[in-house]
């Protein structure tokens, strides 16, 4: 003869799955409350999905507007600083700017084995081998040095203006 348990919470197979549903209902619910009473609940105003409000929200913050310096001369609609040189959109760096922004910060205190400015003996081997392959180094990088000294916005030309400044150095 089988005896059956009576003692068990559980007798059906309904109230299994009602037990095993309620188990994560009921934590789910009262995560959601302790949320909702910690953050206050969300309060955004209704305008705010509104295109405007949304467009306001996103947009960046500040802008950049490219000035031909010709026509900027010629409706006088801006006055420019007189302290600092403007640089023409289409107009080359010289070989000692580029090197003053650029090849400086290593060449100048020979960082990473970078051929030191101004040393001759260091130089030497490297002229010695000639301006194309001085410029094919500047341009393409060599050893760690990456190609244009990491400022891919220079032009080869640029580049090559400032390996002649500081063969010069």
């Amino acid at each position: 003869m089988t005896t059956v348990d009576t003692d068990t919470l559980v007798k059906t197979p309904q109230q299994l799955i009602t037990v095993v549903l309620m188990s994560f209902i009921v934590p789910l619910a009262a995560l959601l409350m302790i949320v909702e009473f910690v953050t206050g609940g969300i309060n955004a105003p209704p305008h705010a999905l509104k295109d405007e409000y949304v467009a306001n929200r996103i947009e960046p913050v500040g802008k950049i507007q490219l000035v031909n310096k010709n026509k900027l001369q010629e409706t006088n609609s801006i006055s420019l600083p007189t302290q600092e040189p403007l640089i023409a959109l289409n107009q080359a760096k010289s070989g000692e700017v580029v090197y003053q922004e650029v090849c400086a910060a290593c060449h100048n205190m020979g960082v990473a084995g970078a051929p030191k400015s101004g040393d001759k003996i260091l130089w030497a081997p490297r002229i010695a081998k000639g301006n194309t392959t001085l410029y094919a180094n500047a341009i393409n990088g060599i050893g760690i040095m990456p190609a244009k000294g990491g400022a891919m916005n220079l032009s080869d030309d640029e580049i090559k203006a400032a390996v002649d400044y500081m063969i010069k150095l």
